[in-house]
């Protein structure tokens, strides 16, 4: 079965800048932390940071918003599944 990780939206509000925040899920109704992803300076894409300390760039639209999360969830899902090697 192909595992699968849920996504959050949050934001980061710096005195400079603004960032899309997302935070990973893992388990069963989502709910291990798995880590926590900001949105690249590029606007191309999110960098997560697991709990372990492993980091993964994920290319993919940002930020998340009604429009684009499918696509959004389905980029980070497949990045984790490879760095994380699970079964695809």
């Amino acid at each position: 079965m192909t595992k699968q990780y849920g996504i959050m939206t949050d934001y980061d509000y710096g005195v400079t800048h603004k960032r899309s925040r997302l935070t990973v899920w893992e388990g069963s109704f989502m709910s291990q932390y798995l880590g926590e992803g900001y949105s690249l300076p590029g606007e191309d894409g999110y960098m997560l940071t697991l709990h372990n300390g492993k980091r993964i760039r994920v290319t993919c639209p940002t930020p998340r918003n009604g429009q684009n999360y499918l696509q959004v969830d389905k980029a980070i899902n497949t990045a984790l599944r490879k760095a994380l090697g699970d079964p695809a």
